[in-house]
């Protein structure tokens, strides 16, 4: 699970690899139980914490180099207008409660908000052939826009 980090809309992607002998439909199936269930009641305390953990590590690391510094000050003030907005940054996450997460996961993990793809793997070109024998040979794509 990921956002892609943009400013602005983002969006938050789930993504997985299924075993030999399993289909799509049963990792779909697991990915909407969890979010389900992550709208309905949240997060542990330990994942909340971890998450936490892991943003202030990214965080701090993030502003380890003179550059990205200066890149991360340049940002605020095009953006916001405020370099100094930089020293308030983590805390917003870091302020982030259960509750936020289940208000967020209820208005933007709902059912109509999915677009799901299946990529099934196809035949093999009997020769190299480069770019041009890959697309020839399609990839069979399931789209699933609910």
């Amino acid at each position: 699970m990921a956002t892609d980090g943009r400013r602005g809309p983002d969006l938050f992607s789930v993504w997985g690899v299924c075993a030999s002998g399993h289909k799509g439909q049963e990792a779909r199936e697991v990915f909407y139980k969890n979010l389900s269930e992550v709208a309905q009641k949240g997060v542990t305390e330990k994942e909340l914490q971890k998450a936490k953990n892991r943003v202030r590590s990214a965080f701090i690391f993030g502003l380890e180099s003179n550059q990205s510094r200066a890149q991360r000050l340049a940002e605020y003030e095009m953006y916001y207008g405020d370099a100094a907005l930089l020293r308030t940054e983590a805390e917003r996450y870091l302020s982030i409660t259960n509750d936020d997460i289940k208000r967020v996961a209820n208005t933007y993990f709902s059912v109509t908000n999915r677009t799901v793809l299946d990529v099934l793997p196809g035949e093999a070109p009997a020769t190299g052939g480069g770019a041009q024998a890959t697309r020839a040979r399609g990839i069979p794509v399931h789209a699933d826009y609910q």
